[in-house]
């Protein structure tokens, strides 16, 4: 895990937005050190929130849909790092987490099930 004093350097230095280009990658590898970073820094809820104002919720969300475990693992943490901040959590449902979320809870991944199950609990207090 990153040492908690570079987390603020990095965000000031303007982390973030090159960081939701590994997302994007066509290398699973590239987008679960992405999804890593953004998990690491998803911890600060205000980390988080410039985060999701930056556009992280789609990108993560298709993350969800990676044949990559490793990928979903960091994807669904980051989120449900994310819906640990009750103000994200409308963002995180309306960009279609849910029904992912809950697939997840099937992965053949203990972890990966785990991440999902916390985000659910999370969210289920925000879902109308």
């Amino acid at each position: 895990s990153m040492h908690g004093d570079n987390k603020p350097k990095m965000v000031s230095l303007g982390c973030i937005p090159p960081t939701l280009l590994l997302l994007s990658s066509d290398e699973p590898r590239i987008q679960e050190q992405g999804a890593g970073i953004l998990r690491n820094m998803s911890v600060s809820a205000p980390h988080g929130k410039l985060m999701v104002s930056d556009g992280c919720v789609p990108m993560l969300t298709d993350l969800l849909k990676s044949p990559d475990l490793k990928v979903q693992e960091q994807a669904a943490a980051t989120i449900r790092n994310l819906s640990a901040t009750a103000e994200l959590r409308p963002a995180l449902v309306q960009a279609g987490t849910l029904p992912l979320l809950i697939e997840l809870l099937s992965s053949p991944e203990e972890k990966i099930q785990e991440q999902a199950g916390v985000a659910l609990r999370n969210l289920s207090d925000t879902v109308k």
